[in-house]
């Protein structure tokens, strides 16, 4: 500054004094306060990962759960099984027994089958025999079994096909006294005369399906009907 005019040494003071307050107002950055820096700003990333990996982790345990549930499906059976008080096995026995178990049939109605002796009953197996009589004409002895109805003036029909075409009927009006009470509350009538048709070769019909049918009426019902199939066998 020696040499310069006294203005000029002032002006050139003041921006030297102006210079070293600038530098003296700047801040500077030291090893400690970029490490704190690095630090807060790694910690808060960590943290932040931290956190990630935990939800990630909780989410992929409730995955895992889920699948299990859905993929297992032994775990509610053995539950089921290890019921202690057997609930569900008792539960299944009702199902079973329900499926097997024919329902039983609610107010009047009846059966009809064969049998010059006793009730027989008629099955798809069952050989229905036809007989050739003293008089010249053949009949098949019919039965008729009744459920929840007294036989008291009972009024029977029946009738028979084969292949399809009736070929023989038969009514009658048993008296009281040739009812058979059962143990069970049923009541049987046989020996009752379906009479066939004249003229027709039955023998020759023999292995054909045969239909029974029975209409019963009395005093107590008005009508109910049943029929049974089987295999015709002709006698001669």
């Amino acid at each position: 500054m020696i040499g310069l005019a006294p203005d000029r040494r002032f002006v050139a003071l003041l921006a030297l004094l102006l210079s070293v307050a600038a530098c003296s107002a700047t801040p500077q950055q030291g090893p400690a306060d970029t490490a704190a820096e690095g630090s807060s700003s790694g910690g808060a990333t960590d943290a932040g990962a931290s956190a990630d990996g935990a939800d990630a982790t909780a989410s992929d345990a409730n995955n895992v759960d889920s699948v299990n549930d859905i993929s297992d499906p032994s775990d509610a059976p053995a539950d089921s099984a290890s019921s202690p008080d057997g609930s569900a096995d008792a539960e299944g026995s009702d199902v079973a027994a329900e499926e097997t178990t024919p329902p039983e049939q609610l107010g009047p109605w009846v059966e009809i089958g064969q049998g010059e002796g006793a009730f027989e009953g008629v099955a798809e197996s069952s050989e229905v025999t036809c007989i050739f009589g003293p008089q010249g004409s053949y009949h098949v002895w019919a039965a008729i079994r009744l459920h929840n109805i007294p036989p008291l003036a009972i009024r029977v029909d029946t009738f028979a096909d084969i292949g399809g075409t009736q070929l023989g009927v038969g009514s009658a009006t048993p008296l009281n006294s040739e009812w058979t009470l059962n143990p069970d509350g049923t009541a049987d009538i046989f020996g009752q005369f379906l009479y066939l048709d004249f003229g027709i070769d039955f023998p020759a019909l023999s292995d054909r399906p045969v239909t029974l049918r029975a209409t019963v009426r009395s005093d107590s019902i008005h009508m109910v009907s049943a029929s049974a199939t089987g295999r015709f066998l002709c006698i001669q």
